[in-house]
């Protein structure tokens, strides 16, 4: 991942409030949003791919291992760019974007905060 997301001082969210919302997280990306298809969006299929890449990418050297987490990159970027249509969604792209929280939240503007506007805001 690009080193300006790791930069300890982009955190637009309190580390602990984040931290605190990880497990909600994770039992909001395993259950299926009430009243929808059980089809998932597009944003989780881009998130199951890019949890796929980054179990592989444990295994391999570390050239390849550039060439996954430069995948997994772009991945992140082109949840970002979709509008969530969940809960799910949108904790798929932070999950995503930071690594599990490993990496900090981008400062606004940025896509991940227009669309957190747009689905606490309506």
């Amino acid at each position: 991942m690009p080193k300006d997301r790791a930069c300890a001082n982009t955190l637009a969210l309190p580390r602990r409030l984040f931290l605190a919302s990880l497990p909600v997280a994770s039992v909001v990306l395993a259950s299926p949003s009430p009243g929808r298809a059980s089809e998932p969006s597009q944003i989780l299929r881009l998130f199951r791919h890019w949890e796929d890449l980054e179990r592989s990418a444990e295994k391999v050297s570390e050239q390849e291992c550039d060439r996954i987490t430069q995948r997994m990159t772009e991945l992140a970027d082109a949840m970002c760019a979709l509008p969530s249509r969940s809960a799910a969604d949108f904790a798929a792209k932070v999950t995503a974007y930071t690594s599990w929280g490993g990496l900090g939240l981008p400062q606004t503007p940025h896509p991940i905060w227009q669309d957190a506007s747009r689905l606490l805001l309506g």
